[in-house]
């Protein structure tokens, strides 16, 4: 998938005289797995697709596709069409214009991607890493890396066209600690636009301090005490509530904070 293709897909769009929004994505990405210092998986993907919003009467229509052959594109544009017929006008629903300002963000990888034994070598890493922290942690279920790059592209028929790269790392363990017959586990990640922002040996030990840090716990009797929450599980409790400070929730009426500007929720 190319701009090209793109540009030639929108100048069919305008001879049907609507409006209409492409959004488009290319991604190569490579994951690994290893276990016992043997990779355990390894996977190479492509991932692409394209989508299609179009606007009549007031009605916001959507359709998708992972091919862009003639004959893809023509059955993802009548299916945009009739999934609009289906819904009812929406005021809300509107198009980027040309105009819109977005800011420059700094999303690329600046050196060459890890080369697939690389990868692995960071796996491999990750995974002694957390084996030799404590010698509680008796095994490691598994240690992964995973990168991708790719591109991305928003256009539609009010002259809008923006085309994003980005490139994305990543990398998990999770630790088994064992004592007294009891048994522990803990994980840790990490993950950021470049190589450099994976520390294996960071990962590592943190998921075995996860894992031994929950050997020997004990169950409380039921009471009203002060808790300090770690920062992530903070982030799932709030997970819970993510739908609630979306826009169009708010404006469809289906939020828990609608009507509720201006007032302290918690």
């Amino acid at each position: 998938m190319d701009e090209k293709q793109l540009r030639e897909r929108a100048e069919r769009l305008d001879k049907l005289g609507l409006e209409w929004e492409l959004f488009a994505v290319d991604h190569q990405s490579t994951s690994i797995e290893v276990r016992q210092q043997e990779v355990d998986a390894l996977k190479s993907s492509r991932n692409q697709g394209i989508s299609l919003r179009v606007r009549e009467e007031g009605r916001i229509g959507f359709s998708f596709s992972t091919t862009l052959d003639d004959a893809s594109f023509e059955r993802m544009v009548e299916q945009a069409r009739a999934s609009a017929r289906a819904f009812e006008p929406n005021e809300f629903a509107s198009f980027a214009e040309a105009g819109t300002g977005v800011p420059e963000l700094d999303l690329v990888e600046a050196g060459p991607a890890r080369s697939t034994e690389e990868a692995i070598e960071v796996a491999r890493l990750i995974e002694r890493t957390a084996l030799g922290a404590d010698p509680r942690v008796k095994r490691v279920r598994k240690a992964s890396h995973s990168q991708s790059d790719g591109w991305e592209w928003l256009l539609n028929s009010h002259g809008l066209f923006r085309a994003a790269r980005s490139t994305f790392y990543s990398a998990s363990v999770l630790a088994i600690a064992e004592e007294n017959g009891e048994n522990e586990s803990g994980g840790e990640f990490g993950f950021g636009r470049s190589a450099g922002d994976i520390d294996p040996e960071t990962i590592g030990r943190e998921a075995a301090r996860r894992a031994v840090s929950g050997l020997g716990g004990s169950s409380l009797s039921t009471g009203v005490r002060t808790v300090v929450f770690e920062n992530r599980v903070v982030t799932s409790l709030l997970g819970v509530l993510s739908g609630s400070f979306l826009g169009e929730s708010v404006q469809r009426n289906r939020s828990l904070l609608a009507g509720k500007l201006d007032q302290s929720i918690m």
